[in-house]
């Protein structure tokens, strides 16, 4: 911040993309890089879904909105899809990650944490079914309703 800079204090910016020294991140970088690269190589032309990381602005912003304050998590990464085609994406490049971790796992003989994915489908989550580490697949920009009186049929997205 300006004060900090004007008191001549060093305070470090939180980065955008791990490996980092500044955010509470306490899982495995590795295994987070993994992933995001899987994620990003399933997503296709055109889509746009987010991916937050720790330390970033947004993130933490998400993050505090995404869960009750009495239990807030660190998650690995939050994706947020828009549309059910970056659903798919999200969900094909979580299984692509997991895939990854296995195969680097063997090949260097380390072993990695492969984190869980979680669902949350917009408003306030219990953080329930969140762990610490965790991948979440955050709905809440899905948050539209189309109804057909013709056919008496509604489409209700996930957020």
């Amino acid at each position: 911040s300006a004060a900090a800079a004007a008191a001549g204090l060093n305070v470090p910016r939180p980065s955008a993309k791990p490996p980092s020294l500044y955010h509470d991140y306490a899982g495995d970088v590795r295994a987070q890089d993994l992933f995001v690269e899987a994620i990003e190589e399933c997503r296709r032309k055109g889509e746009r879904h987010r991916i937050l990381y720790p330390g970033s602005d947004r993130f933490e912003m998400e993050r505090m909105d995404l869960y009750n304050h009495d239990a807030i998590c660190t998650p690995c990464l939050i994706l947020q899809p828009s549309t059910t085609a970056e659903v798919s994406s999200c969900v094909r490049g979580y299984g692509a990650g997991v895939r990854r971790c296995i195969r680097y796992s063997r090949r260097t003989g380390t072993e990695l944490g492969i984190p869980r994915l979680s669902i949350a489908g917009g408003g306030r989550s219990s953080c329930a079914g969140v762990v610490d580490g965790g991948i979440v697949l955050d709905l809440s920009r899905m948050n539209r309703v189309r109804v057909d009186v013709a056919g008496r049929t509604a489409k209700v997205h996930g957020g």
